[in-house]
Protein backbone atom coordinates (compact mmCIF):
# COMPACT_ATOMS: atom_id res chain seq x y z
CA UNK A 1 0.00 0.00 0.00
CA UNK A 2 2.82 2.20 0.77
CA UNK A 3 4.21 1.72 -2.27
CA UNK A 4 1.07 2.48 -4.24
CA UNK A 5 0.64 5.38 -2.39
CA UNK A 6 4.08 6.83 -3.34
CA UNK A 7 3.40 5.85 -6.95
CA UNK A 8 -0.03 7.91 -7.16
CA UNK A 9 1.93 10.97 -6.15
CA UNK A 10 4.61 10.63 -9.11
CA UNK A 11 3.73 12.80 -12.07
CA UNK A 12 4.70 9.75 -14.48
CA UNK A 13 4.11 5.90 -14.16
CA UNK A 14 7.15 3.60 -15.29
CA UNK A 15 5.34 2.64 -18.50
CA UNK A 16 5.62 6.12 -19.47
CA UNK A 17 9.13 6.94 -18.72
CA UNK A 18 9.83 3.65 -20.89
CA UNK A 19 7.70 5.05 -23.80
CA UNK A 20 9.15 8.27 -23.52
CA UNK A 21 12.94 6.79 -23.65
CA UNK A 22 12.15 4.37 -26.88
CA UNK A 23 10.21 7.76 -28.99
CA UNK A 24 13.50 9.36 -27.97
CA UNK A 25 16.15 6.29 -29.24
CA UNK A 26 14.06 6.35 -32.55
CA UNK A 27 13.91 10.47 -33.27
CA UNK A 28 17.91 10.14 -33.04
CA UNK A 29 18.41 7.34 -35.46
CA UNK A 30 16.37 8.97 -38.22
CA UNK A 31 17.88 12.03 -37.83
CA UNK A 32 21.70 10.13 -38.13
CA UNK A 33 20.61 8.75 -41.01
CA UNK A 34 18.74 12.09 -42.84
CA UNK A 35 22.62 13.23 -42.45
CA UNK A 36 24.09 10.46 -43.93
CA UNK A 37 22.16 10.93 -47.04
CA UNK A 38 22.87 14.31 -47.25
CA UNK A 39 26.40 13.92 -47.14
CA UNK A 40 26.52 10.99 -49.99
CA UNK A 41 24.10 13.39 -51.81
CA UNK A 42 26.62 16.15 -51.49
CA UNK A 43 29.68 14.18 -52.15
CA UNK A 44 27.92 13.10 -55.68
CA UNK A 45 27.29 16.30 -56.79
CA UNK A 46 30.68 17.56 -56.00
CA UNK A 47 32.23 14.51 -57.95
CA UNK A 48 29.87 15.40 -60.73
CA UNK A 49 31.06 19.36 -60.97
CA UNK A 50 34.78 18.49 -60.64
CA UNK A 51 33.83 15.58 -63.64
CA UNK A 52 32.24 18.01 -65.70
CA UNK A 53 35.02 20.86 -65.24
CA UNK A 54 37.49 18.14 -66.03
CA UNK A 55 35.82 17.22 -69.16
CA UNK A 56 35.56 21.13 -70.09
CA UNK A 57 39.31 21.71 -69.34
CA UNK A 58 40.03 18.58 -71.83
CA UNK A 59 37.71 20.57 -74.53
CA UNK A 60 39.25 23.52 -74.06
CA UNK A 61 43.07 22.55 -74.54
CA UNK A 62 41.56 20.64 -78.06
CA UNK A 63 40.54 23.44 -79.38
CA UNK A 64 43.26 25.54 -78.06
CA UNK A 65 45.59 23.01 -79.67
CA UNK A 66 43.52 22.76 -83.22
CA UNK A 67 43.31 26.81 -83.32
CA UNK A 68 47.17 26.58 -83.32
CA UNK A 69 47.55 24.20 -85.67
CA UNK A 70 45.12 26.07 -87.79
CA UNK A 71 46.95 29.62 -87.22
CA UNK A 72 50.82 27.43 -87.80
CA UNK A 73 49.25 26.17 -91.21
CA UNK A 74 50.41 27.66 -94.74
CA UNK A 75 47.31 29.74 -96.48
CA UNK A 76 44.81 27.86 -98.75
CA UNK A 77 45.88 27.93 -102.36
CA UNK A 78 42.16 27.59 -103.12
CA UNK A 79 40.92 30.78 -104.75
CA UNK A 80 38.39 32.76 -103.10
CA UNK A 81 35.02 34.12 -104.95
CA UNK A 82 32.75 36.29 -105.11
CA UNK A 83 29.44 36.00 -103.17
CA UNK A 84 27.73 37.12 -106.11
CA UNK A 85 29.77 34.53 -108.32
CA UNK A 86 28.55 31.61 -106.39
CA UNK A 87 25.09 32.37 -105.89
CA UNK A 88 24.91 32.54 -109.82
CA UNK A 89 26.33 29.13 -109.79
CA UNK A 90 24.24 27.90 -107.42
CA UNK A 91 21.31 29.57 -109.49
CA UNK A 92 22.34 28.23 -112.73
CA UNK A 93 22.21 24.70 -111.30
CA UNK A 94 18.92 24.73 -110.28
CA UNK A 95 17.88 26.25 -113.31
CA UNK A 96 19.57 22.89 -115.49
CA UNK A 97 17.64 20.67 -112.83
CA UNK A 98 14.58 22.53 -113.72
CA UNK A 99 15.51 22.12 -117.24
CA UNK A 100 16.11 18.85 -117.10
CA UNK A 101 12.75 17.88 -114.86
CA UNK A 102 10.86 20.02 -117.49
CA UNK A 103 12.24 18.58 -121.23
CA UNK A 104 11.91 15.20 -119.12
CA UNK A 105 7.85 16.10 -118.57
CA UNK A 106 8.13 17.36 -122.34
CA UNK A 107 8.99 13.47 -123.37
CA UNK A 108 6.05 11.93 -121.24
CA UNK A 109 3.50 14.29 -122.35
CA UNK A 110 4.58 13.54 -126.00
CA UNK A 111 4.54 9.41 -125.33
CA UNK A 112 1.06 9.75 -123.89
CA UNK A 113 -0.23 11.99 -126.72
CA UNK A 114 0.77 9.02 -128.95
CA UNK A 115 -0.73 6.70 -126.76
CA UNK A 116 -3.58 8.34 -126.75
CA UNK A 117 -4.02 8.70 -130.46
CA UNK A 118 -3.50 4.76 -131.07
CA UNK A 119 -6.19 5.05 -127.56
CA UNK A 120 -8.88 6.98 -129.57
CA UNK A 121 -12.07 6.04 -128.13
CA UNK A 122 -14.09 4.32 -130.58
CA UNK A 123 -17.42 4.27 -129.10
CA UNK A 124 -18.29 7.13 -131.11
CA UNK A 125 -18.17 5.01 -134.32
CA UNK A 126 -20.58 2.38 -133.34
CA UNK A 127 -23.01 4.62 -131.53
CA UNK A 128 -23.43 6.50 -135.30
CA UNK A 129 -24.13 3.39 -137.04
CA UNK A 130 -26.29 2.02 -133.93
CA UNK A 131 -27.96 5.14 -134.24
CA UNK A 132 -28.30 4.69 -138.39
CA UNK A 133 -29.19 1.25 -137.89
CA UNK A 134 -32.36 2.33 -135.50
CA UNK A 135 -33.22 4.93 -138.26
CA UNK A 136 -32.94 1.56 -140.88
CA UNK A 137 -35.76 -0.35 -138.47
CA UNK A 138 -38.14 2.43 -138.10
CA UNK A 139 -37.50 3.24 -141.83
CA UNK A 140 -38.34 -0.16 -143.04
CA UNK A 141 -40.50 -2.65 -140.30
CA UNK A 142 -39.93 -6.47 -141.28
CA UNK A 143 -43.41 -6.81 -142.29
CA UNK A 144 -43.02 -4.28 -145.09
CA UNK A 145 -42.50 -7.02 -148.13
CA UNK A 146 -45.24 -6.20 -150.11
CA UNK A 147 -44.55 -4.00 -153.39
CA UNK A 148 -43.10 -4.15 -157.03
CA UNK A 149 -39.03 -3.29 -157.64
CA UNK A 150 -39.32 0.65 -157.41
CA UNK A 151 -37.25 3.84 -156.47
CA UNK A 152 -37.96 7.21 -154.86
CA UNK A 153 -36.42 10.26 -154.43
CA UNK A 154 -37.43 13.44 -153.13
CA UNK A 155 -35.82 16.63 -153.13
CA UNK A 156 -35.72 18.94 -149.94
CA UNK A 157 -35.69 22.66 -150.15
CA UNK A 158 -36.35 25.57 -147.23
CA UNK A 159 -36.92 28.66 -147.05
CA UNK A 160 -34.19 31.29 -146.25
CA UNK A 161 -33.66 34.95 -144.46
CA UNK A 162 -37.63 34.63 -143.00
CA UNK A 163 -39.30 34.07 -146.17
CA UNK A 164 -41.81 31.44 -147.82
CA UNK A 165 -41.04 28.61 -150.46
CA UNK A 166 -42.75 30.56 -152.75
CA UNK A 167 -40.08 33.61 -153.15
CA UNK A 168 -37.72 33.11 -155.86
CA UNK A 169 -34.70 34.18 -153.68
CA UNK A 170 -35.06 32.67 -150.48
CA UNK A 171 -35.46 28.91 -151.03
CA UNK A 172 -32.36 26.52 -150.93
CA UNK A 173 -31.73 23.01 -150.96
CA UNK A 174 -31.00 20.94 -148.15
CA UNK A 175 -30.64 17.85 -150.03
CA UNK A 176 -31.92 14.49 -151.39
CA UNK A 177 -33.53 11.90 -149.96
CA UNK A 178 -34.27 8.02 -151.47
CA UNK A 179 -35.52 5.00 -151.05
CA UNK A 180 -35.18 1.71 -153.12
CA UNK A 181 -36.60 -2.07 -152.91
CA UNK A 182 -35.67 -4.18 -155.62
CA UNK A 183 -35.29 -8.03 -155.52
CA UNK A 184 -33.16 -10.32 -156.24
CA UNK A 185 -32.69 -13.94 -156.97
CA UNK A 186 -29.81 -14.92 -154.83
CA UNK A 187 -28.99 -16.28 -151.88
CA UNK A 188 -28.89 -13.23 -148.90
CA UNK A 189 -24.77 -14.92 -147.96
CA UNK A 190 -23.86 -13.79 -151.87
CA UNK A 191 -25.61 -10.35 -152.06
CA UNK A 192 -23.93 -9.07 -148.45
CA UNK A 193 -20.82 -10.17 -149.79
CA UNK A 194 -21.42 -8.51 -153.14
CA UNK A 195 -22.17 -5.17 -151.76
CA UNK A 196 -19.79 -5.31 -148.68
CA UNK A 197 -16.95 -5.73 -151.72
CA UNK A 198 -18.63 -2.37 -153.69
CA UNK A 199 -18.55 -0.60 -150.34
CA UNK A 200 -15.14 -0.94 -149.85
CA UNK A 201 -13.56 -1.52 -152.78
CA UNK A 202 -12.10 2.27 -153.30
CA UNK A 203 -11.02 2.14 -148.99
CA UNK A 204 -7.14 0.44 -150.60
CA UNK A 205 -6.40 4.21 -152.20
CA UNK A 206 -8.30 6.20 -149.66
CA UNK A 207 -5.91 9.23 -148.05
CA UNK A 208 -6.90 7.85 -144.48
CA UNK A 209 -8.41 4.70 -143.31
CA UNK A 210 -9.14 2.99 -139.88
CA UNK A 211 -10.31 -0.41 -139.59
CA UNK A 212 -11.87 -0.71 -135.64
CA UNK A 213 -12.75 -4.12 -136.68
CA UNK A 214 -13.65 -6.37 -139.38
CA UNK A 215 -17.51 -5.23 -139.68
CA UNK A 216 -16.44 -1.52 -138.75
CA UNK A 217 -14.13 1.07 -140.81
CA UNK A 218 -13.72 4.58 -140.55
CA UNK A 219 -12.62 6.13 -144.22
CA UNK A 220 -12.10 9.02 -146.35
CA UNK A 221 -13.17 9.20 -149.69
CA UNK A 222 -12.81 11.84 -152.79
CA UNK A 223 -15.00 12.35 -155.92
CA UNK A 224 -12.64 14.09 -158.53
CA UNK A 225 -15.42 14.64 -160.94
CA UNK A 226 -17.98 16.27 -159.32
CA UNK A 227 -14.72 17.94 -156.35
CA UNK A 228 -16.71 16.36 -153.22
CA UNK A 229 -15.39 14.68 -150.43
CA UNK A 230 -16.57 12.18 -147.54
CA UNK A 231 -15.13 11.37 -144.25
CA UNK A 232 -17.65 7.93 -144.17
CA UNK A 233 -18.21 5.34 -141.18
CA UNK A 234 -19.22 1.99 -142.77
CA UNK A 235 -20.24 -0.95 -141.10
CA UNK A 236 -22.37 -4.34 -141.01
CA UNK A 237 -24.95 -5.75 -139.03
CA UNK A 238 -26.67 -9.08 -138.69
CA UNK A 239 -28.92 -8.87 -136.72
CA UNK A 240 -30.32 -12.46 -137.51
CA UNK A 241 -29.68 -15.45 -139.99
CA UNK A 242 -31.99 -13.92 -142.14
CA UNK A 243 -31.22 -10.34 -142.22
CA UNK A 244 -27.80 -8.29 -143.30
CA UNK A 245 -27.91 -4.32 -142.69
CA UNK A 246 -25.44 -1.65 -143.69
CA UNK A 247 -25.37 1.46 -142.38
CA UNK A 248 -23.15 4.26 -144.24
CA UNK A 249 -22.58 7.93 -141.97
CA UNK A 250 -21.07 10.31 -143.97
CA UNK A 251 -20.02 12.99 -141.12
CA UNK A 252 -19.50 16.71 -141.76
CA UNK A 253 -16.81 17.72 -139.71
CA UNK A 254 -13.60 16.08 -138.47
CA UNK A 255 -10.36 17.89 -136.58
CA UNK A 256 -7.72 15.83 -138.22
CA UNK A 257 -9.43 16.38 -141.87
CA UNK A 258 -10.35 20.24 -142.04
CA UNK A 259 -12.64 21.70 -145.08
CA UNK A 260 -10.40 23.67 -146.77
CA UNK A 261 -10.99 26.42 -149.54
CA UNK A 262 -12.77 24.91 -152.57
CA UNK A 263 -13.56 21.73 -151.14
CA UNK A 264 -17.07 20.68 -150.65
CA UNK A 265 -17.77 17.70 -148.40
CA UNK A 266 -21.29 15.69 -148.61
CA UNK A 267 -22.71 14.33 -145.56
CA UNK A 268 -25.69 12.77 -144.74
CA UNK A 269 -26.52 9.15 -143.81
CA UNK A 270 -27.52 5.45 -145.65
CA UNK A 271 -29.07 2.14 -144.66
CA UNK A 272 -29.38 -1.00 -146.65
CA UNK A 273 -31.38 -4.04 -145.35
CA UNK A 274 -31.08 -7.05 -146.71
CA UNK A 275 -33.87 -9.82 -146.00
CA UNK A 276 -34.03 -13.43 -147.14
CA UNK A 277 -37.83 -13.41 -148.53
CA UNK A 278 -36.63 -17.76 -149.20
CA UNK A 279 -34.13 -19.89 -150.33
CA UNK A 280 -32.15 -17.93 -152.98
CA UNK A 281 -34.48 -14.83 -153.04
CA UNK A 282 -33.20 -11.47 -151.29
CA UNK A 283 -35.15 -8.41 -150.82
CA UNK A 284 -32.57 -5.20 -150.94
CA UNK A 285 -34.49 -2.12 -149.25
CA UNK A 286 -32.64 1.03 -148.65
CA UNK A 287 -32.91 4.56 -147.32
CA UNK A 288 -30.00 7.35 -147.74
CA UNK A 289 -30.22 10.98 -146.96
CA UNK A 290 -27.51 13.31 -149.04
CA UNK A 291 -27.59 16.59 -147.10
CA UNK A 292 -26.52 19.42 -149.12
CA UNK A 293 -22.69 20.16 -149.39
CA UNK A 294 -20.69 21.74 -146.94
CA UNK A 295 -17.80 24.69 -148.33
CA UNK A 296 -16.00 26.71 -146.11
CA UNK A 297 -18.56 29.94 -146.87
CA UNK A 298 -21.66 27.48 -145.61
CA UNK A 299 -24.28 25.84 -147.42
CA UNK A 300 -23.54 24.93 -151.22
CA UNK A 301 -25.55 27.04 -153.21
CA UNK A 302 -28.78 26.49 -155.88
CA UNK A 303 -26.56 26.30 -158.45
CA UNK A 304 -23.48 23.97 -157.07
CA UNK A 305 -26.79 21.91 -155.89
CA UNK A 306 -27.78 22.24 -159.41
CA UNK A 307 -24.30 21.57 -161.44
CA UNK A 308 -23.92 18.31 -158.67
CA UNK A 309 -27.24 16.94 -159.99
CA UNK A 310 -26.27 17.46 -163.88
CA UNK A 311 -28.32 20.71 -164.22
CA UNK A 312 -26.94 23.58 -166.74
CA UNK A 313 -25.77 26.63 -164.99
CA UNK A 314 -28.89 29.22 -164.80
CA UNK A 315 -28.89 31.54 -167.62
CA UNK A 316 -28.87 35.31 -167.08
CA UNK A 317 -32.88 35.57 -167.20
CA UNK A 318 -33.61 32.32 -165.32
CA UNK A 319 -34.99 33.17 -161.94
CA UNK A 320 -34.26 31.01 -158.78
CA UNK A 321 -37.49 29.08 -158.88
CA UNK A 322 -37.32 28.38 -162.41
CA UNK A 323 -33.94 27.27 -161.75
CA UNK A 324 -34.88 25.33 -159.02
CA UNK A 325 -37.85 23.81 -160.97
CA UNK A 326 -35.16 22.46 -163.53
CA UNK A 327 -33.71 20.65 -160.89
CA UNK A 328 -36.67 18.95 -159.84
CA UNK A 329 -37.03 18.06 -163.38
CA UNK A 330 -33.56 16.15 -163.38
CA UNK A 331 -34.63 14.77 -160.04
CA UNK A 332 -37.27 13.02 -161.65
CA UNK A 333 -35.24 11.58 -164.74
CA UNK A 334 -32.81 10.48 -162.06
CA UNK A 335 -35.11 8.68 -160.16
CA UNK A 336 -37.29 6.86 -163.77
CA UNK A 337 -33.38 5.82 -164.50
CA UNK A 338 -32.11 4.64 -160.81
CA UNK A 339 -34.48 1.50 -160.94
CA UNK A 340 -32.75 -0.19 -163.67
CA UNK A 341 -29.85 1.15 -162.57
CA UNK A 342 -30.01 -0.38 -159.47
CA UNK A 343 -30.71 -3.93 -159.97
CA UNK A 344 -28.17 -3.99 -162.61
CA UNK A 345 -25.77 -3.20 -159.79
CA UNK A 346 -27.36 -5.67 -157.58
CA UNK A 347 -26.81 -8.36 -160.05
CA UNK A 348 -23.24 -7.20 -160.85
CA UNK A 349 -22.18 -7.63 -156.92
CA UNK A 350 -23.70 -10.98 -156.93
CA UNK A 351 -21.94 -11.50 -160.39
CA UNK A 352 -19.11 -11.13 -159.23
CA UNK A 353 -18.88 -13.18 -156.10
CA UNK A 354 -20.24 -16.03 -158.09
CA UNK A 355 -17.20 -15.29 -160.32
CA UNK A 356 -15.16 -15.67 -157.19
CA UNK A 357 -15.73 -18.88 -156.07
CA UNK A 358 -15.80 -20.52 -159.81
Amino acid sequence: MALTDENAHYPYDRAGISVALIGSQSASTMGDSNAVTARLRMRTFRANLKSDAHKLQVEIEYLEKKLERLRQAPPSTRSHRAPFAMATDVLLSHSNRLRKHVEARTRLIRELAVWLSAQRPLPGYRWLTERALHMAVLQHPNHSFQGDDQVTITLHTSPVDGGTWRDEANEVVDGTSSRVQVTVFASIDKVAKGYWKLFTQGIASSPMVEWVDSDLVYFHSINPFLGTSKQSILRRFDPSPRQVVFTIVNVSHDEIVPLTDGQMRTHGVSCMILDEVSTGITLVRSTDLALAPLTCDGKASLETMGMLLGVPPRLGNDSPTVYLEKIRSAVDSYQIDQVGFRIMVTNRVVADVEAERT
